[in-house]
């Protein structure tokens, strides 16, 4: 009957922790935003137009970038592939062979941030005049991007509750009972799904790096382009601390098998500081050292779960000695991961706005929501279930089970949440691209102008514009004014004149602007007492 009772607990068990998996894969199945890194500046500027075809780009990031994929698609949409591509730290340099025709060109771009992610994405300028044609493609595909949200669900599983499980074992829990094999053979299972996992997530690392689709899996150069980026030596350590935890789980002496454990559980911290958002935050010595405290505790207390399920389940009269060891661990543990955890997300996060105005803050109050169930269940346990299953408490076991299996659940709903920061940029890289002056190119037969904004944010802005001729010679206006409108927002034209500065520069500002999303730019230059241009486009505010 006692293995029976197990078989439908196991049952109910994998039922709870594949539940909030289906839930969630909802969520990655929607368009996400995929960059880290954050392209600061461009050389020509997005969205000009030159006189003359240019030899080199240079862009400039927030980061030190790896490039992978760069073409230029001129006006007739042929691709031109540049003679040569060099990246020195922030900045990426393209050298072009031949000149450009007259028209718009499109630089499409793809580099590996410092984090390991792949960011793309594209510029247009034109030569001569603007003209229309195709957008070079440089996100990612949905179904490589489901795939990496799904393999990274399984790692996580793999090193949090696989991992982890040994090392309770050998360390936390009393001598073996009948009862660990239930435990060690779902943990097991777990591990060897990551190995696969982890296999299998260097090849779509490859896919997203290159910006191509599934069914070029097989190729070389993805797995080639996998292994050139930090994600590879994440998933490195990812793998030796798997195959460390499956062999201290043979039949090894105890004296050899506690430091295998624990070599495999600080392998788990090893190797989610070596990628990742946060591990680039200087000083990396820091942030990595917060990342490896977070998640070597996560692994302690999401490693305990399973084994203390079935050995509560088993009434045995071990249960009272690993009850009494795991609650004694519990509060240190509590308070490595809280401290490391806020002091990563108030790094990443640069302002509490953040929570609620990005996508990775979104994530992240909804990862705070589940944490504090999870920490409201562990407290009942604490304070409550686990002094009454140590006084003899029959029905106490029972309430203990169901909320342990219950933390199960939100810990998996978590490490489903945690997959998801793959695909949303943190914070700070989009601070630090906002920070930068936000630049359009207006062009008319008879006038143009380049016209700057900084910071390209909401708030006190000030405008610079310089004027040519159609024909690209030079224009100095008699007087200039700016106007700014939101009309469906229903904010009117915010009117500033324009002074001359050096260099035939026109300054305006500072001016407001109270909200982000696109406003309607109209410049009115005044060419003689009685000829005026008008020059009008749209200008999009980040928020």
């Amino acid at each position: 009957m006692r293995v029976q009772r197990l078989d439908v607990l196991q049952w109910m068990t994998c039922r709870l922790v594949l539940l909030p998996i289906m839930l969630l894969a909802s969520i990655a199945w929607a368009d996400a935003a995929f960059a880290h890194a954050s392209l600061l500046q461009t050389s020509p500027t997005d969205g000009t137009v030159l006189a003359n075809s240019p030899e080199t780009l240079t862009l400039r990031f927030n980061e030190p970038v790896s490039p992978t994929v760069f073409k230029v698609i001129d006006p007739s949409g042929a691709e031109i592939i540049p003679t040569s591509v060099e990246a020195l730290n922030e900045t990426v340099t393209v050298k072009l062979g031949n000149r450009l025709p007259d028209g718009t060109s499109l630089l499409s771009y793809r580099i590996i941030s410092a984090d390991g992610h792949p960011v793309g994405g594209t510029i247009s300028f034109s030569i001569g005049h603007p003209t229309h044609n195709a957008v070079a493609l440089t996100t990612t595909d949905q179904s490589v991007a489901r795939a990496i949200w799904v393999t990274r669900i399984l790692i996580y599983l793999g090193l949090f509750v696989g991992v982890g499980g040994p090392f309770f074992r050998h360390w936390i829990a009393a001598p073996a009972s009948k009862q660990d094999s239930s435990a060690s053979v779902i943990g097991g299972a777990m591990m060897v799904c990551a190995l696969f996992a982890s296999a299998l997530a260097l090849g779509l690392q490859g896919l997203d790096a290159l910006g191509l689709p599934l069914t070029h899996i097989g190729d070389r150069s993805v797995w080639s382009a996998g292994l050139a980026t930090t994600y590879a030596t994440s998933l490195g350590f990812s793998a030796i601390a798997i195959v460390l935890a499956l062999y201290s789980g043979r039949p090894l002496p105890r004296v050899a098998s506690k430091p295998i454990s624990m070599l495999a559980l600080l392998m788990v911290g090893m190797s989610l500081a070596s990628s990742g958002h946060v591990s680039t935050i200087e000083p990396t010595w820091v942030s990595r050292s917060a990342v490896f405290l977070h998640t070597t505790a996560v692994a302690f207390w999401g490693g305990a779960l399973l084994p203390m399920l079935f050995s509560v389940a088993s009434r045995e009269p071990q249960v009272i000695v690993t009850l009494r060891r795991f609650s004694f661990w519990a509060i240190p543990s509590v308070i490595i991961l809280f401290i490391a955890g806020t002091g990563m997300a108030k790094a990443q996060l640069e302002n509490v706005s953040s929570l609620w105005l990005t996508d990775y803050g979104t994530v992240l109050l909804a990862k705070l929501v589940v944490v504090g169930l999870l920490l409201g269940l562990a407290g009942i346990n604490y304070v409550w279930l686990t002094p009454a299953v140590l006084a003899g408490k029959s029905i106490a076991s029972k309430r203990l089970r169901w909320t342990i299996s219950g933390e199960i659940v939100l810990i998996v709903a978590i490490l489903g949440l945690v997959a998801l920061w793959r695909f949303t940029p943190p914070p700070r890289a989009l601070l630090a691209a906002a920070a930068q002056p936000a630049h359009i190119h207006i062009h008319q037969q008879r006038a143009m102008v380049d016209l700057t904004m900084a910071p390209a944010s909401t708030g006190p802005v000030t405008i610079t514009m310089q004027f040519l001729s159609g024909d690209f010679g030079p224009l100095v206006p008699k007087e200039v004014t700016i106007e700014l409108s939101k009309p469906e927002s229903g904010i009117e034209a915010i009117e500033r004149k324009a002074t001359l500065g050096a260099g035939d520069i026109w300054n305006a500002g500072p001016m407001i602007v109270p909200l982000a999303g696109k406003w309607h730019v109209r410049v009115d230059a005044l060419i003689s007492d009685f000829d005026k241009v008008i020059l009008e486009d749209e200008l999009d505010i980040p928020r």
